[in-house]
């Protein structure tokens, strides 16, 4: 049986829900994840019907710590969730600084009932403490009136409460422990000593138990083994497992009671209509909309936006504004949240509104400050054409690679791979060492242009950076705050001054992007909107999301020509087609095809 805890992306290309077609590039020293145009990948995969599109075996998925936060939200009360998140005492709840994506691959957000010896106490203490919030709230969450009788408290319990946390129908054998915990707790005897309780302390103590319990605590996805699939050839999930995956994947949080409602009556599993029309029903919810923005925000890598260090002796607006950051992730919401929600998938990278405020528009995109925009009040605006064009012209998603002084060609060009075309590069090996040394060496007098040169004049350099660089090199155009600028400062090597020449932001495109020309960032944008690596990148990122591990696909990294069906991404693909022949083209719709495709509702048999 498998059990899904969290994964290492360390040498490990993975693939399914998590990768979409990988080319290893000769002597390129471990780049991944490359994606040609759908007219090569599409031909690896054999339609609706390829047995790689399931990925997943049957298995049990332990919840995160921010579900585990929000199921208590569900159970219990939202002021419940507010009163634990905020009691400093529970440092198992992670800042937002802390999450990854995606929230398995990080351990600050996993349970750690295996493997790490201190989380399981701190989440023990906080339901613990989620009980006796039960205890002290309890006309108001159990709904029984007072003076409390044991009938009133065990039927919530058994058909109310424990019903939500294991997220189905208790068997009877179930029912039995419960109802066995609470007359425990209400009568014992310990030592010769006859240990009673009151309905209230049998109330808590039943509450704990059914919190820490593993039903509560894992999600489980064995499926419904009398109605095995052929084509292809899995498990199809139950209708209690279909609610709970949907439900975590769209809110982070257990079934609402309308999907659950769906649930009992049977009415999602091997019904794609019933099961669409709940996915449209969630994503219209601002619980949907506020967990989406979050895990996307923190996939882009906003989240570690503090993590910048721009030296305030060469960016002084730094030392002037020290909010400056606090404002760039402020407006890094807001442009998702907009983004995401309105228009089209791509507006990711086309789109030129922002929401700024007065520091913003006056110190960094340097445009007239919008009608009420304060120091604090964020406005809607537009900004200029020739200069911005979506998510890496923002002045956010540039400074989350700043560096203390220069601007980083490599660092911005990695970001871009990372986030937007799913391609991540291993460290250079050790025997290219004295030649990166030696390219450092001459930094200070060249111009990012000139760098880009000397790597690709070198054979062990241009193998790996001919195939990123120029993603990076068309961000010159602005420094490490995402300021437009013209000029960039090199060391004159005659005089040893710093002066400033003209920035070149132009690059040719690699081969797996096109190969052409693009003159600057606003046009590698609109190359990336229109790219295949760009769509199916995406899908393989809201795959990733809803399979909740991506520990379901780990294959060691295929090379042509021994690229098979089980090692090519053609989950991520099945997703990218069905959302291109769905009639919308949104961030919705993505979500949507993710939910339909065959990757989502069948896991394969264990052996």
């Amino acid at each position: 049986m498998r059990h899904v805890r969290q994964f290492s992306r360390s040498g490990l290309w993975l693939a399914g829900a998590t990768a979409l077609w990988s080319v290893a590039v000769p002597g390129c020293h471990g780049e991944v994840g490359a994606v040609g145009e759908e007219s090569k990948v599409g031909q690896l995969c054999k339609g609706t019907s390829d047995p790689a599109l399931v990925i997943a075996q049957q298995r049990f998925i332990q919840l995160t710590k921010p579900e585990i936060l929000n199921t208590v939200g569900a159970l219990i009360s939202p002021e419940a969730a507010t009163a634990l998140a905020t009691d400093p005492s529970f440092s198992a709840v992670p800042a937002e600084r802390d999450l990854r994506f995606p929230p398995l691959s990080n351990i600050n957000e996993s349970v750690g009932i295996t493997g790490d010896a201190d989380s399981l106490p701190l989440i023990s203490d906080m339901l613990a403490a989620a009980s006796k919030y039960v205890f002290d709230h309890f006309t108001a969450v159990t709904g029984c009136a007072t003076p409390a009788t044991d009938s009133c408290a065990t039927t919530w319990l058994k058909n109310t409460f424990s019903a939500k946390a294991y997220r189905r129908a208790l068997s009877t054998n179930e029912q039995t422990r419960v109802q066995g915990l609470f007359d425990l707790s209400k009568s014992q005897l310990v030592n010769g000593w006859q240990i009673t309780g009151t309905t209230e302390e049998a109330t808590q103590n039943t509450v704990y138990g059914i919190l820490m319990s593993p039903q509560m605590l894992w999600r489980s996805e064995i499926g419904d083994t009398s109605k095995v699939s052929s084509s292809p050839p899995g498990v199809p999930l139950t209708d209690d497992e279909l609610a709970t995956a949907l439900s975590y994947y769209l809110t982070d949080a257990p079934p609402d009671d309308e999907l659950r409602a769906a649930a009992t009556g049977k009415q999602l599993a091997g019904n794609p209509g019933n099961l669409a029309a709940q996915v449209n029903r969630i994503l219209g919810t601002p619980a949907a909309k506020t967990w989406l923005t979050q895990i996307m925000f923190t996939y882009y890598q906003f989240s570690r936006i503090y993590e910048a260090s721009p030296d305030p002796g060469k960016f002084p607006v730094v030392m002037s504004f020290p909010n400056l950051l606090v404002d760039m992730h402020n407006e890094a919401q807001q442009f998702l949240n907009y983004t995401l929600w309105n228009g089209n998938l791509t507006d990711i990278l086309l789109s030129r509104t922002a929401f700024v405020n007065t520091t913003l528009a006056n110190q960094i995109y340097k445009v007239p400050v919008p009608a009420g925009a304060t120091d604090t009040n964020f406005v809607q605006t537009t900004l200029p054409q020739d200069q911005r064009s979506g998510i890496i012209t923002s002045a956010p998603y540039i400074t989350l690679r700043a560096g203390a002084d220069r601007e980083s060609v490599v660092k911005r060009a990695l970001l871009i791979k990372d986030t937007l075309l799913c391609l991540t590069t291993s460290a250079p090996p050790a025997n290219i060492a004295d030649a990166v040394s030696a390219a450092r060496a001459n930094f200070e007098s060249q111009t990012e242009q000139e760098q880009v040169a000397t790597r690709k004049a070198v054979p062990l350099c241009t193998s790996c950076h001919g195939n990123f660089d120029s993603y990076g090199l068309v961000l010159d155009g602005y420094d490490n705050l995402g300021a437009v600028r013209t000029t960039e400062p090199v060391k004159d090597a005659t005089s040893g001054n710093i002066v400033q020449v003209p920035v070149d932001p132009s690059a040719t495109l690699p081969p797996t992007l096109g190969g052409g020309p693009v003159a600057n960032a606003v046009e590698l944008s609109q190359a990336l909107a229109g790219s295949e690596m760009f769509l199916y990148c995406q899908a393989r990122t809201a795959l990733q999301l809803a399979m909740a591990d991506v520990n379901t696909a780990y294959v060691e990294m295929p090379t042509p020509p021994d690229i098979t069906p089980a090692a090519n991404g053609c989950a991520a693909i099945d997703v990218g087609k069905r959302y291109k022949s769905a009639s919308g083209k949104t961030f919705a719709d993505l979500l949507r095809a993710v939910a339909a495709s065959p990757t989502f509702t069948l896991r394969a048999a264990n052996p």
